[in-house]
């Protein structure tokens, strides 16, 4: 490459100008903005800084200024409980109301409904006893521990609390007894491997073949998805048969070491004694209630005797049975290194019962463990789930719709204690009130001020404290009277794919195009029809350019576009995987701004706005048709998300093919025996090629089988 100058060198020039010295530093020149560029001085007057502080100086105190539309208000009510049993008794399904009900008094007021035992239970306590609010405290507790059941029959059917009792024993006799749940020696195995579910399964009899040869399997393995029971059942078993619970849960380290330092020294024996020092005296007495040490003195003699009685009364139950909870031993780490080889260890030298919950049964060793059972929970049934969820809010002085509750529920994916813990998010007292939540406290003093005519205590309630959709969008702009209903529809399409991935604007599964398409079919003629083909082409190219667009930033499982720039991983940064998961390295492209996708919203807005205009303009109804989205519309079409599978999802899988051809797989001659290679198949290439070509060619011999076994079969005066 050459680079050509001019034929001959100018002369620089110094007589009439300067010499081109460097700058003085920055510091040294003044920059200077002017008051129309100057972005906070643009700012400053979109504030309206002067107007706002005018129309604060000139506010009329006297006057209620209304509620703004975005704020939704609860209903104050002060009845007592068992109004409030009447006022939620319609939203349940499973708690009916005897016929006889009346004859029952307050105290039993479970015996008035039908209904099982711990939403009896609830449902008594509504009319017997009163919020942290109605007493002027603080809730100190979250309602998924306050209201965790606390006797094996809280937590599932009665024939499962006889099935633990069976394990946890007590002396050195074993019931024999054990009926099992399944006897199929398959069941053993883990359940989801190979996407194939399970039933519970329970060691029926002894394993023991005498006295000092063998004990008793001391472990047991409850699986499950997130928010089921598992735990809950755990400690509610426990505090019915008196157990002190040894929890290790995966907040912290667990190797090894980690264990043994936890419960090695505590796994020697099976009792906890109870040893009250000094320290923990005085820490006990800092946290008891100030009634308890108001109490009136007893005489020194009376103390005595009253010490002696206690210490003897006390004396028998010094010493309590314990067993070990192993929480999610299915999410282990890089340093939790040995946490099988110490547990299993355990297991075998201990004589206290190991319980041990996961959500993946494939990832825990189940073969090398000698378990008493596995216990696999489901998801409550829906009915069940809300009804306590209504229940646990009516305790709480919260009267709530059964159809918000579901979409609570069904948000949540069926975890019952995320929906808890997201009800007593949005479930708090006094919401609205001028004064702070003053006005919502009801008198209880001097006593007896605060009985109603059935000399029932009077309680706060507030009604409609959460409703339908209160978690799926934020209001304050899509309810904004300034906005037209298209930026409206564009903010819900924003919202939507921000806080749940839910495309709304796939217009052929959100706005009736069908009822359209049916309309135009029924009342049109020929010359119409094709206008409106036209018209849906031209929405359709402009959806097709808002996916252009977008960058692929509505794309869901396979269509996510994978940035190949991205460096390998670091080492220090896989040791944070979860063990026994495959970590596929396919990092997504990340858009740091949202340009893309409102280019994207505001085509597909258009693009529905236009074919609006185009079928209003032939129609001879006023009925609306494709209307933009609203509120409503939305909450509905997210809440069907919720129950219904994600568009896009395959029918069948890759497993669904390798359950059907697994067993020709492999070639009828192929060893048993491990190779060191592996032998080809056509079943181990893409599923296109399987499903197109293999397949059917499969399907087809078995096919001609089929025929020949039946022509045989009537060759031979059989069939």
């Amino acid at each position: 490459m050459v680079h050509v100058r001019g034929n001959g060198c100018d002369a620089l020039d110094i007589t009439n100008g300067s010499l081109p010295l460097p700058l003085r530093k920055s510091k040294g020149n003044a920059v200077e903005v002017s008051p129309s560029e100057s972005v906070v001085n643009l700012a400053l007057q979109s504030l309206e800084v002067p107007a706002v502080a005018e129309a604060v100086r000139n506010i009329n105190t006297d006057e209620v200024t209304p509620v703004p539309p975005e704020l939704r208000l609860p209903q104050k009510h002060f009845e007592s409980g068992t109004k409030l049993q009447a006022r939620i008794l319609p939203q349940l399904k499973t708690v009916k109301k005897r016929p006889d009900s009346h004859r029952v008094s307050v105290v039993d007021s479970k015996d008035r409904v039908r209904a099982p035992p711990h939403l009896a239970r609830l449902y008594a306590s509504i009319a017997s006893s009163l919020s942290a609010f109605d007493m002027f405290q603080c809730e100190t507790t979250n309602w998924a521990q306050k209201y965790a059941p606390s006797k094996a029959s809280g937590s599932g059917k009665k024939k499962r609390r006889k099935k633990l009792d069976g394990f946890i024993v007590s002396s050195d006799d074993e019931d024999d007894a054990l009926c099992e749940l399944s006897d199929e020696e398959d069941d053993w195995a883990p359940s989801g491997s190979r996407g194939i579910t399970r039933k519970t399964v329970v060691r029926s009899g002894s394993l023991r073949r005498g006295k000092d040869d063998d004990r008793a399997a001391n472990a047991l393995v409850i699986s499950g998805p997130h928010g089921c029971g598992k735990t809950a059942a755990v400690y509610a078993v426990a505090k019915e048969l008196d157990f002190e619970v040894f929890e290790i849960n995966p907040g912290g380290r667990r190797s090894g070491k980690d264990v043994l330092e936890k419960i090695g020294a505590t796994a020697d024996d099976d009792t906890v004694k109870d040893i009250k020092s000094g320290k923990q005296a005085t820490m006990n007495a800092f946290f008891r209630p100030s009634s308890a040490r108001d109490k009136p003195k007893m005489p020194a003699k009376a103390a005595a005797n009253s010490l002696q009685a206690k210490a003897k009364k006390d004396s028998p139950i010094t010493q309590r049975q314990s067993l070990i909870l192993l929480e999610e031993v299915d999410i282990l780490y890089e340093e939790d290194k040995q946490f099988w080889a110490t547990v299993v260890g355990l297991i075998a030298q201990s004589k206290r019962p190991f319980i041990m919950t996961c959500n993946d049964e494939t990832l825990v060793p189940l073969h090398t463990l000698k378990l008493h059972g596995i216990f696999r929970l489901s998801p409550p049934p829906r009915d069940l789930a809300v009804d306590r969820l209504i229940l646990i809010a009516a305790n709480e002085g919260h009267a709530l719709t059964r159809q918000s509750v579901e979409q609570v529920f069904d948000s949540r994916k069926s975890d019952l204690r995320a929906a808890t813990m997201d009800l007593q998010y949005w479930c708090q007292m006094g919401i609205g009130d001028r004064k702070g939540g003053l006005d919502w406290y009801y008198p209880r003093w001097p006593k007896g001020v605060d009985l109603d005519e059935n000399n029932e205590v009077i309680r706060v309630v507030s009604q409609d404290t959460y409703r339908l959709g209160m978690n799926l969008l934020g209001r304050d702009s899509i309810t904004d009277p300034k906005l037209s209903p298209r930026l409206i529809e564009e903010e819900i399409l924003r919202q939507a794919w921000d806080s749940w991935a839910l495309d709304l604007g796939h217009w052929q599964d959100t706005i009736g195009l069908g009822d359209w398409a049916q309309s135009v079919e029924q009342n049109t003629g020929h010359g119409s029809k094709l206008g409106s083909l036209r018209a849906y082409e031209d929405a359709a190219d402009a959806m097709s350019a808002a996916d252009l667009c977008s960058s692929k930033a509505f794309a869901a499982f396979t269509e996510e576009a994978v940035d190949p720039t991205q460096p390998e991983i670091p080492a220090t940064i896989r040791d944070d995987f979860v063990l026994g998961q495959t970590y596929i390295d396919t990092t997504p492209i990340e858009h740091f701004d949202s340009l893309t996708t409102s280019i994207s919203l505001t085509i597909k807005s258009l693009a529905r706005s236009s074919l609006q205009l185009y079928a209003e303009g032939q129609q001879e109804t006023s009925l609306p048709l494709l209307p933009p989205l609203d509120e409503t519309t939305a909450i509905n079409l997210l809440q069907t998300s919720f129950k219904s599978t994600p568009p896009g999802t395959p029918v069948i899988s890759r497993i669904d093919f390798a359950f059907a051809f697994d067993p020709i797989a492999a070639a009828p001659g192929a060893s048993l025996q491990p190779a060191s290679y592996l032998e080809p198949s056509v079943f181990d290439r893409t599923l296109k090629l399987i499903a197109l070509d293999v397949a059917p060619f499969v399907r087809g011999i078995v096919s001609y089988e089929a025929q020949l076994q039946k022509q045989r079969l009537k060759l031979s005066n059989l069939g």
